[in-house]
């Protein structure tokens, strides 16, 4: 019978991921059809990229509104839609507040796996160095979401067939890291609820088949 069950909630998990991953695709991976035929894009080399851990460190209050007009009118939005006519703000934003989720909770628990699905190599180096050091240093991460405030995008930047946006992500979240092996909390407060400000950069190349977008650099916002 405890077979049954487990196989049973194995199923369930398995439905779950499975709707978040086609729904993430169907937003941020859309295909416009003015895809280019694959090409070999040079990257910019002077691109920094500053991975920071998804701490609530530097816990901010001075929310930004949330507005679509807001975000059609950020620098570079025009260049953007000249490069990709068919991008849209409110969807590629539907679907950054699901991977923003997907990525906090799959950082959190230390899955790889789905993180090597939504950040570029140089990103998922970052985070992996991080977990890996959790491991090391005998520590469990529990991050909860509570919310999504304000999802704006604040800039974009085409560089040739490479384009960026800048998303400013404000949101609610628990965060306590655990000693592994005793239990007790060693940061964090269970019943604290920090207001996170952050700035997450998405990058896909129009030019190739892949039309899906990945993290490319996260930092804390002001």
């Amino acid at each position: 019978m405890s077979n049954d069950l487990q196989l049973f909630d194995i199923l369930i998990f398995a439905m779950v991921a499975g709707f978040l991953f086609l729904r993430l695709r169907r937003v941020l991976g859309k295909r416009t059809g003015h895809e280019q035929p694959p090409g070999r894009v040079a990257e910019d080399e002077t691109q920094t990229r500053d991975v920071v851990p998804l701490h609530p460190e530097k816990p901010v209050s001075n929310e930004q509104p949330d507005t679509d007009s807001e975000s059609e009118l950020a620098p570079g939005i025009g260049d953007l839609k000249k490069a990709d006519p068919d991008f849209q703000p409110e969807e590629f934003l539907a679907g950054v507040e699901t991977a923003f989720e997907m990525i906090v909770e799959a950082f959190s628990r230390g899955d790889i796996q789905v993180l090597q699905s939504l950040l570029d190599q140089p990103t998922l180096r970052g985070f992996e160095a991080e977990i890996e050091r959790r491991g090391e240093a005998h520590e469990e991460v529990d991050s909860s979401l509570i919310s999504i405030d304000t999802c704006q995008i604040v800039e974009a930047k085409v560089n040739g067939s490479s384009v960026s946006v800048t998303v400013n992500i404000v949101s609610k979240q628990i965060h306590v890291v655990r000693d592994a092996d005793t239990s007790p909390a060693v940061e964090g407060d269970a019943s604290n609820v920090a207001t996170i400000n952050d700035l997450w950069t998405f990058s896909r190349d129009v030019r190739s088949n892949d039309p899906n977008w990945r993290l490319v650099e996260t930092r804390l916002g002001r």
